[in-house]
């Protein structure tokens, strides 16, 4: 498993890449950078050359996190199978414009008889299953966070969530951007 962490500051933009999958956690791109921009943008066709992008993990609706530049680039070109967000909506223009492209992503596949899978997390719910095994064949996505209990703030409503890579064993912590008191619970 490679990390690739395209971007990090207030928000981030990671991919995480196996031998022939990938997934994006976030989105966030400096729009005050053009080079930052310009950056992803570069960085993410080599990466993912020869790789199918599995899906992607908004960790939450804060535009550090869920970024329409961002989104657009991963969406439109690379197509993922699924996306992954938490089940709370923090009403924001740019959920509110990202949540615009994942649907259109969806009405575009849907033409041509495809699925994009949506994961609305939240662990009080007891339907949500902890661990994701079959969503990718080359990485299980264990859940941690959100839970409805803790979600006193937008940070702590983000997903945490742990990687693992079947062939390896090999893990990434997936955090968003939870608070202390959210990870005494």
């Amino acid at each position: 498993m490679n990390i690739y962490t395209l971007n990090v500051a207030q928000g981030q933009f990671v991919v995480i890449e196996g031998q022939k999958e990938a997934v994006i956690v976030d989105t966030y791109v400096p729009l005050n950078a053009d080079q930052n921009t310009t950056f992803v943008k570069g960085a993410l066709p080599k990466i993912l050359k020869d790789k199918k992008l599995k899906g992607v993990i908004f960790t939450g609706f804060d535009d550090d996190h869920f970024c329409d530049v961002g989104v657009q680039m991963a969406l439109n070109k690379y197509r993922p199978d699924w996306v992954m967000y938490p089940r709370y909506y923090k009403q924001t223009k740019t959920a509110t414009e990202c949540f615009k492209h994942i649907n259109g992503l969806e009405a575009a596949m849907k033409q041509q008889q495809l699925t994009l899978q949506r994961h609305s997390i939240d662990l009080a719910d007891a339907r949500q299953p902890r661990v994701l095994n079959s969503i990718s064949s080359e990485f299980i996505f264990e859940l941690f966070s959100p839970h409805k209990a803790g979600m006193n703030s937008s940070n702590n409503g983000s997903i945490v969530c742990k990687v693992t890579e079947r062939a390896t064993g090999a893990t990434y912590l997936i955090t968003g951007d939870t608070e202390v008191d959210r990870w005494a619970d």
